[in-house]
């Protein structure tokens, strides 16, 4: 919390806005606060494991926030899955991208974070088919 005040100070960050974003586990919104668009995103991981059992957790989830405002972007991350490191890096390659400014930089969060959800689907469907070919083959 102390650490974030200082760039909440920086850039007028609404307070409300500043509460949802260092307390975790808020739902998925977008709300606008004056200048400033704050935006939750809920990212989800597939957590690995060599076999599944009724009370195997297969899903992890976390926070993405964002600030965005005219010119900048400010994220906050809750969970050890919403890394954007990789989605950061690409961003810095493609500067006709970055030209667009900051609601380009939201959209490619939005687009990563659902990218996370297809991932975890696939996954826990290939789950489904391991369990029911051990089922059926019997």
């Amino acid at each position: 919390e102390e650490e974030f005040a200082g760039i909440a100070r920086e850039f007028g960050l609404h307070p409300l806005a500043v509460e949802d974003a260092v307390h975790a586990h808020q739902r998925p919104k977008l709300e606008r606060y004056d200048d400033t668009l704050f935006t939750v995103f809920k990212t989800i991981h597939y957590v690995e494991h060599d076999e599944l059992t009724a009370t195997s957790e297969v899903v992890e989830t976390g926070e993405v926030m964002c600030f965005t405002g005219r010119d900048f972007v400010i994220t906050v991350r809750h969970g050890g899955q919403g890394s954007l490191r990789g989605l950061r890096h690409r961003l810095q390659e493609d500067p006709e991208l970055l030209a667009k400014g900051p609601s380009a930089v939201l959209h490619a969060v939005a687009d990563h974070v659902v990218d996370g959800y297809i991932a975890v689907a696939e996954a826990v469907q290939d789950d489904i088919d391991e369990v029911e070919i051990d089922v059926f083959s019997t």
